[in-house]
């Protein structure tokens, strides 16, 4: 898996980057190996007139071809990653656990219909 962050009008100091990969590698590293890619945008709307206004947008590229993406808002920058980083642990599990549960029932359907056409 690839963590890649940048900065929109922002300038991404170390510390920055480390909480990134601190917090979203964490977010998903029970999933690290249902993810193929995953791109941070870190921008300041605003600018320097301040307000809410630090975004955090987190793309995920699932190996089962699945895009998730989320977006979270704040006036602190740290508090805004946090919050995606949070989001994305939450909808890759869906999604993860939504695939599994699909591959089972078509698995299940399938078994059973092989079965019945052999008792027949």
């Amino acid at each position: 898996m690839q963590l890649n962050a940048c900065g929109i009008n922002l300038r991404l100091t170390p510390a920055i980057e480390r909480h990134v990969k601190d917090r979203v590698g964490g977010a998903i590293s029970k999933a690290a190996k249902s993810i193929r890619d995953v791109s941070v945008r870190l921008r300041d709307t605003n600018g320097p007139k301040g307000g809410v206004d630090k975004a955090c947008r987190i793309v995920a590229w699932l190996r089962n071809r699945v895009t998730v993406v989320v977006e979270a808002v704040h006036g602190d920058l740290y508090a805004a990653i946090d919050a995606a980083a949070m989001k994305l642990r939450e909808s890759v599990r869906r999604r993860t656990r939504r695939q599994r549960t699909l591959h089972r029932e078509y698995a299940a359907r399938h078994l059973h219909g092989r079965r019945g056409a052999l008792s027949a």
